[in-house]
């Protein structure tokens, strides 16, 4: 089973915010919201981050710019 992931990073590379798909998308439609927060909740600081996101083998990865 190939299970939709989406990724947020940091510019260190490290993990900030990980997102299960399979439990947003209804009738194949998603829309995802990311507040600006780490997994544990805490606000992160403006900045870029990049965004990955993977279906089995195909991965595609973007830059994001977070502005409060």
């Amino acid at each position: 089973t190939r299970k939709p992931q989406l990724s947020i990073y940091d510019t260190g590379g490290r993990l900030v915010r990980f997102f299960n798909l399979e439990s947003c998308i209804v009738d194949h439609v998603s829309t995802i919201s990311w507040d600006g927060t780490d997994q544990d909740n805490h606000r992160l600081p403006e900045g870029v981050y990049f965004l990955r996101m993977q279906l089995g083998n195909h991965a595609v990865m973007r830059k994001i710019v977070l502005v409060r």
